[in-house]
């Protein structure tokens, strides 16, 4: 039999603990996990790890038998509708909104860039 273990739709670190207690819950009587991320939204990095070692965790305890992972909204983001609301609303951004962002981002990149070279001068591997 398989067990189902609900991941959080945002999975950071402060949903961690729900995401753990299930996982504990689901580990008690050694049968097979299905990790349902089908309803994720977003993980962080800290999720991101908790769910690859929950899932080691899985597989080491049911002898090299892997865990499942149920994908998110995968499909859904292949099926793109044009009319839903949440589409209509992205694009309806106006041109000084996007502007706004993209000169953000570009300056968030530059800033990664110079930050990314002082660290590899700092380090001597230059």
């Amino acid at each position: 039999m398989t067990r189902l273990v609900d991941v959080p739709t945002q999975f950071d670190d402060r949903s961690f603990d729900q995401f753990s207690s299930a996982f504990a819950e689901a580990t008690r009587d050694g049968e097979r996990l299905l990790f349902d991320a089908h309803a994720a939204e977003w993980a962080s990095p800290y999720g991101l790890v908790g769910l690859l070692v929950a899932g080691e965790a899985a597989r080491q305890r049911s002898g090299g038998e892997p865990a499942l992972l149920a994908a998110p909204q995968v499909m859904k983001a292949f099926r793109y509708d044009p009319k839903a609301p949440e589409n209509t609303a992205y694009y309806a951004t106006s041109l000084s909104t996007k502007i706004v962002y993209a000169t953000f981002y570009l300056g968030l990149a530059g800033y990664l860039a110079v930050m990314s070279y002082d660290v590899h001068n700092m380090l001597g591997a230059g």
